[in-house]
């Protein structure tokens, strides 16, 4: 199994409630080999260490869901692309669901941390990643792939109705630049529930 990534909601910060309260966090996302954008950004709104739900002794981050979710949603309102849309329309929709919205997102990132060469410095390099994020933000903004115009249709065209090409590559090119966002990844049962 991949290393990931686990985005939780909570109503509860780990560390300052019991832990049998911890029980009603919801599984949000889960994302393979690193931290994308998507969680980065969502934790990132009063962000604070905590200790991690999954594993003893080891940190994770919490942030305030409502404002982290503003920042998504600010985020991806810069995405013009059509090609994107659907996908954060379902991320949106997804994280504005009331079975998901919790007072608190959590991020576990332990298995993330673990592969590299120095865990432990981990957290540093990932608080720098907040402190830094609204420049992250309009850089991947900044170099998504640009789509074409769509030209107006010829006459065979509009005689015959549609061609039936599928996306073009530069669709196909803006849709895995917004999946690796961590976009197209949201569902409830996670790994570790």
């Amino acid at each position: 199994m991949a290393n990931r990534s686990y985005l939780y909601a909570t109503d509860t910060v780990p560390g300052r409630e019991p832990t049998s309260a911890m029980a009603e966090k919801v599984g949000l996302s889960e994302w393979r080999y690193v931290i994308p954008l998507a969680h980065t950004i969502l934790v990132s709104a009063d962000t604070a260490p905590c200790p991690s739900t999954i594993w003893d002794g080891q940190e994770a981050f919490v942030g305030n869901y409502a404002d982290g979710l503003a920042r998504l949603k600010g985020f991806l309102g810069q995405v013009a692309a059509p090609p994107a849309q659907p996908l954060i329309h379902n991320a949106i929709a997804f994280l504005e669901r009331a079975a998901n919205r919790r007072k608190y997102i959590l991020l576990e990132v332990e298995e993330i941390f673990r592969m590299d060469d120095d865990p432990e410095g981990q957290a540093g390099i990932f608080a720098a990643r907040l402190a830094n994020l609204v420049d992250d933000m309009a850089l991947e903004i900044a170099s998504l792939p640009p789509v074409p115009a769509i030209a107006a249709p010829g006459f065979l065209t509009r005689l015959f109705g549609q061609t039936g090409l599928g996306p073009t590559a530069a669709d196909a090119g803006v849709i895995e630049a917004v999946e690796e966002w961590g976009l197209g990844a949201w569902f409830n049962h996670l790994y570790y529930q």
